[in-house]
Order: structure tokens, then sequence, then C-alpha cells
């Protein structure tokens, strides 16, 4: 309404059953359309639950103003809306404001479906959020996140501790907002103190598996956070993945000015031609500031134990994030105060195990704030090394005979064409087949495939 005048309202119905018919026609009586999104899809059904329900109600007013009678409000044809029906949520699949606004252009007739039908032709449902024939989806993708709000994405490994790190985060900014509403209190009508903060904080949904990149999202705002969904425009990028640059851009998104902290012992120099070529311009056309820090070498010098070394990790990020964000700056926190609030998160949730624990962890965390280093910008044309992967070599001494290999294409070892009398390998051996469906940034529209029913997978997909 504010950004295109748009004159559109919702509705929200609580109670389906009785369904309740006089206040639905009554509340769309002399509209243009309606738009009924609902999280399911009955396809072989004449519409989805709520909007058959919908669809019903409009028809018995429309025959109880043609019959003069009856248990409804009448309603006339030119007091009747036109109805779109539409889904989403279709396999967990996020929902975004980009999607609601793409079901309002399709209804208006600015949009047309992926298939090339609008509503001017007769087409009255769509999809969202799914790479389907019938899917609309705004080109307009607005954050909606409140003014001053601070956005984070994690990216990391499943089994790495990550979620631990970002509930221990959102605890530990919540305990500070606490201390800010109490510092400078307002009370609401009813005499309960007002937050000062809000922290929405989430997991990616289904992706928390061993072994497999994920990611966690949180944002901390000084008013009421109404966006329930993956954030796609964020300020800093907690990147916990060494690799992530192999099989993600942990860079998509990053708000102009904003940080990306990388999980790298390497020097200065070498991390940043560890970053792909084609994003390099991106970084410094938006000044992200990108930073490294050895989270795994601190982690290291804090236990012996290799499974709490990877989890140990994600607080060196947490310290990380606390230094080159402007949190702290942003609401006054002293140093001292920090430390304290977090020593009291690791004491609440490590304490169980002893003093020695949570001194660890606070350790790890102090690493991370004081190591965390910032990059200077290299050239765009600078070695490409994000492959992290070195040249292959041809063994030393003449006992060793390395055979040429057919469609390696790799510089410096000998490779040759396919013998012509060699059978054709069936398309799930074909190393393009695997390239189109887990290297085509498909993200969430990964294929159900033969590859996958085998186990050849890749660990991690754009």
């Amino acid at each position: 309404r504010d950004q295109r005048n748009a004159k559109v309202g919702s509705i929200h119905i609580n109670v389906i059953r009785p369904f309740p018919e006089a206040t639905v026609i009554e509340a769309l009586r002399g509209k243009k359309n309606v738009i009924v999104l609902e999280r399911t899809d009955e396809g072989m059904a004449g519409d989805n639950p709520l909007g058959r329900d919908i669809r019903t109600a409009l028809n018995k007013a429309l025959e109880a103003h043609k019959a003069g009678v009856g248990t409804v409000p009448p309603l006339s044809l030119e007091e009747t809306p036109r109805l779109f029906n539409g889904s989403y949520g279709i396999g967990s699949r996020d929902f975004r404001p980009e999607h609601t606004l793409g079901a309002y252009e399709f209804a208006t007739g600015g949009l047309a479906r992926s298939d090339g039908r609008a509503a001017a032709d007769g087409a009255s449902y769509f999809t969202v959020g799914i790479d389907h024939p019938y899917a609309v989806i705004s080109k307009d993708t607005p954050s909606l996140l409140p003014a001053g709000a601070i956005a984070v994405r994690f990216h990391s490994i499943g089994g790495w501790g990550m979620i631990t790190t970002g509930k221990n985060m959102g605890e530990i900014v919540g305990s500070f907002g606490h201390d800010i509403s109490k510092a400078n209190p307002d009370y609401d009508e009813e005499g309960r103190l007002m937050e000062k903060l809000f922290i929405m904080a989430n997991p990616k949904y289904g992706s928390e598996k061993k072994g497999s990149p994920t990611n966690y999202y949180l944002t901390v705002a000084p008013e009421r956070i109404r966006v329930n969904c993956e954030l796609n425009h964020v300020d800093v990028v907690l990147c916990c993945d060494p690799k992530a640059f192999t099989h993600t851009n942990p860079l998509a998104g990053v708000n102009r000015g904003g940080c990306l902290v990388w999980e790298s012992s390497d020097p200065p120099e070498t991390a940043w031609e560890r970053i792909p070529a084609h994003y390099r311009e991106f970084v410094k056309e938006n000044n992200i500031r990108i930073f490294i820090l050895p989270g795994f070498e601190i982690a290291k010098a804090a236990t012996d134990r290799p499974d709490l070394q990877l989890r140990m990790q994600g607080n060196s990020f947490l310290g990380a994030f606390f230094r080159v964000s402007t949190f702290l700056q942003d609401h006054g926190i002293e140093k001292e105060q920090y430390e304290k609030g977090i020593r009291k998160q690791y004491e609440k949730k490590f304490g169980r195990f002893g003093e020695a624990v949570v001194e660890s962890n606070m350790t790890v965390m102090k690493e991370g704030f004081n190591r965390v280093t910032e990059i200077k910008y290299g050239e765009l044309d600078a070695q490409d090394r994000s492959s992290m992967r070195l040249d292959p070599l041809t063994p030393i001494g003449e006992s060793y005979t390395l055979l040429p290999t057919a469609g390696l294409e790799v510089d410096n070892v000998s490779t040759h064409e396919a013998p012509a009398e060699q059978a054709a390998k069936a398309p799930v051996q074909q190393l393009g087949k695997f390239d189109s469906e887990f290297r085509a940034d498909k993200g969430y529209h990964q294929p159900a495939s033969a590859l996958a029913s085998v186990g050849v997978m890749a660990a991690g997909t754009g």
C-alpha cells in the first residue's frame, strides 16, 4: 500500500468449522479480486480446501440474490469478486515477500505464470516457491526488515555446532536487550516492561544433516520483526565452512557495506585468491568488508577432543560477530558488560559440565573477537584458487607410468578422446548429467533422480 498505492487488504480465517459464510461474504462484497493462498495442493479437487469453501459461499450468495431468499446474505454478480487460488510452502519451500507480490501482480494482470498464461487468459491458479509451469514471482525482492535491523546468516556444516552457536547468540543478544530495556524503561498499559530489542532466529528448514552444508539465520531489530523467511538481504555473513565457495555463494544478498567473516588460516593475500574471480567485482563495488578467522586453530588450542574442536569453532565466530558488527556500538555496550553477558549464557548452557568447559568456551569466544582480521582487496585478476584443490602431479621417477585419461581436460596431464569402439555411457554415468543436477544452481529445486537414489550426489549444492 505504501510503495505502490495499491488498494489491498487481508483476511485471516481462524475458525474453519463451522465456516463463517456470512462474514466472508460481507468482507468480500464489492471487491474486484480475491487471492486465496493455502499451504497445500489438492490436484484432484476443483479447488484447495479454503478456496472451495469461499467459492461455495459466494455461489450461495449469488443464488440467494437470484432467488430473493437464502440462508446467506445475497450478492449480486457485480458485487462478486473473481477468485484466484495459490499454493505456497509445497515441500516446505520458503514463502517470501516476492511471492506475495507475485500473487498480487498475477491477479491484477501485471504478471504471467511461468507457462505464459495470465489472468486475462482465464488462468486463476498459481504456485509460489517451486519450479513449476504455474509459478509466479515478482521481480521486486524487498527485505521488509525494520529500520536499524542487523541480519546475520551462518554458513556451516551439519554437526559443527552451528545451531548451538546460533541459539547462544540469540539468547545473548536477548539478554542484552533486556538489560537495555531495564536501563531505559518504558511500560505498556498493563504495567509490563516493554522490550527494546527483538530477535528472530531459525535454521534453514530440513538442511541440518551431519556432514552437509547448512544455514542459520538471525535478525535483531529495535521493533517487532514481521518477516519469517530465509534471509536474502543480510548485513553479516558468518561463514564457518572454509570450502563454502566450492558449493555455494556466501556473498549472495550481502547488503552494501556488509561483512563476510570466513574461516581461513591463510595469509590475507591468499585468502583474497580463495574468493572466486567472478565474485570479486561484487565485493569491491558494494564495499563488502572481508574478514578471515582461524576458528579451527583457535578451537584446537582450547581442547584436544576432535569432536569438540568442530563444535567449539562456532564460538570463535560468535566473538567475531560482536567485533565486526555495529551491535555493541549501537547500544553502548562496554566490553566488560559484553563479556559478562556471554559468560552468563555459557554458564547456563555448559555449567553442568564444569567450570573448565565454561572457561574454554570463553577463551575461544575472546580469541574470535581478538583475532578476526580484515583483509585488503587484491587485484580482480589475481590468481583464482577458490577450488581449494592443487593441480594433479605426475609421479616422479622412471618406474611410474601415468596413462592418459580420456576427457580429463587438465593442462598438465595428457588426455585423449574415448575410443570409437567404446559404448556410450548411460546418462547416469556421465559427468554432464551430474553437473546438470548438482552444479546448476538449483538450490531448493533439486531433482529426485537416479543419482540421488543410488547415493551419487553432491555433499553441497548451489
